[in-house]
């Protein structure tokens, strides 16, 4: 006789920016398709973000890793001035887990990037197209110590699976090869929560911004796109999940649906964001090519960047 626990699924996506968020919204469909309850383990903004494409799922509140940008170093030395608070929230999503995997009752957990998501006695699956991160500097010397480190952080998962499609044409290139020693790979396919375009036409000389990370760049990246559509003369739009600090909200569209957004980016005469992975994936659903702006200092975007240009 199954027990509750075999329908009962935990999905626990990274706090860093939206992508992590919205990529896991066509996984739990999947899984809700085949009959499994869904619990979602995330920090209230990204609650309220997968409460706008999901229905039926129970949410548990856990504090994410609250990653910020400074405003004056770029963003790897920033990270690097937060890794003692990484390694901290690894260490205290590991503790909250075990702590409460029991009156959770599952059976399998998907951790997108979260690395201290893993359970010794349930399966447990980590779900990255980051397996080796780019270093800043350093060469092959830098190049192994993310290697070594990176098998640290995945050793204790079951399985790896990788949001991307399998061969030389994957969207997320060398940041997704695999190497030795890890546990069992699996190339997933792209996970986007679009699976056609929209059928609306282009509206001639306008431009929509779509913002995201963390700030000062989040605010930032809509300042200087909104200078530069004025400058070229265009229309200027923005899409985002929380208003800039600079802006007084008359031109950002805020928290849309799925289908909103769909129309919003099928209405664009010109496209600018980040180059985000989730961002590449979602443009490659709706059909639809982009400027990509990588933020500063940010390597995994600006490799991405340069190997879509």
């Amino acid at each position: 006789m199954q027990t509750r626990s075999h329908k009962r699924i935990l999905v626990a996506p990274l706090d860093w920016g939206m992508g992590h968020a919205t990529r896991c919204i066509p996984l739990i469909k999947k899984y809700q398709h085949q009959g499994f309850h869904v619990i979602v383990a995330a920090p209230v903004q990204i609650e309220a973000r997968l409460r706008k494409s999901l229905e039926n799922v129970e949410y548990v509140s856990v504090f994410g890793y609250e990653i910020k940008y400074h405003k004056i170093f770029p963003v790897w030395f920033s990270v690097l001035l937060q890794f003692g608070k990484i390694r901290k929230a690894i260490r205290e999503e590991h503790r909250w887990l075990l702590e409460n995997a029991e009156s959770l009752d599952i059976s399998l957990i998907i951790s997108d990037n979260r690395y201290g998501l893993w359970h010794p006695n349930i399966h447990s699956v980590l779900l990255t197209h980051q397996l080796q991160p780019i270093p800043p500097f350093g060469g092959g010397i830098a190049r192994a110590f993310i290697r070594r480190t990176m098998r640290g952080l995945l050793k204790e998962f079951n399985e790896i699976h990788i949001p991307d499609i399998e061969g030389a044409n994957r969207i997320s290139g060398k940041l997704s090869e695999p190497f030795n020693n890890l546990p069992p790979v699996s190339y997933i396919g792209l996970l986007s929560r679009f699976t056609k375009p929209s059928t609306e036409s282009v509206v001639p000389n306008t431009m929509l911004a779509i913002l995201s990370g963390p700030e000062p760049h989040y605010s930032r990246f809509y300042a200087r796109m909104k200078e530069k559509a004025l400058h070229e003369g265009l229309l200027f739009r923005a899409l985002g999940w929380k208003l800039p600090e600079n802006s007084d909200g008359s031109d950002v569209l805020l928290n849309l649906s799925d289908d909103e957004f769909a129309i919003a980016i099928a209405k664009a005469d010109k496209i600018t964001c980040a180059a985000g992975f989730s961002t590449l994936c979602d443009l490659h659903a709706l059909g639809r090519k982009a400027e990509l702006y990588p933020t500063p200092g940010q390597t995994e975007q600006e490799y991405l960047a340069k190997l879509h240009s």
